[in-house]
């Protein structure tokens, strides 16, 4: 399924994933780690796909389930976290957005320490949106560049910061 979203074949992906999920949560369990994997991936093909509502439900359901089963400061949460706020930002869910990077920052800054670029990513993305929200600040500068990083930044790291 990697390579198939990696090659931006997401509609084909999908059409594989999803049935496969159904299988691994009756088999394995909506907890055991691949399925949650496969969720995460599942997730990032709708996204690719543009279907971002069923990405942002599947992966508020990769959060919540990560949270729960590995901890709110495992790398893998924290992927999910600003993966989150991400779609939120991207489907101008601008308040929903700060608050998960906020925790984001709060709860990766330890783990992933301060110079680690999904910090620095999600710090830069917080930021923006908190000029956006306050129009007396001009915030709206630039922010196609940002979303563009964000992006670029997304594709070539949201399967290997998984491994």
């Amino acid at each position: 399924m990697r390579h198939l979203i990696e090659i931006a074949h997401p509609a084909r992906a999908i059409t594989i994933a999803d049935p496969l999920l159904d299988y691994c949560e009756q088999i394995l369990g909506t907890d055991h780690p691949d399925t949650l994997l496969l969720r995460h991936n599942l997730a990032v093909a709708y996204y690719d796909a543009g279907q971002i509502d069923e990405a942002i439900l599947l992966r508020a359901q990769t959060l919540a389930d990560r949270e729960r089963v590995l901890d709110t400061h495992h790398r893998h949460t924290l992927l999910s976290r600003g993966n989150l706020a991400i779609a939120y930002q991207e489907t101008g869910q601008a308040s929903r957005a700060i608050s998960i990077y906020e925790q984001a920052l709060t709860d990766g800054r330890p783990v992933l320490g301060a110079d680690n670029p999904l910090i620095k990513i999600w710090h830069d993305a917080l930021a923006r949106l908190r000029a956006q929200s306050d129009p007396a600040s001009g915030g709206s500068v630039g922010v196609s560049l940002i979303d563009a990083f964000l992006d670029s930044y997304a594709q070539e790291h949201r399967c290997s910061a998984m491994d």
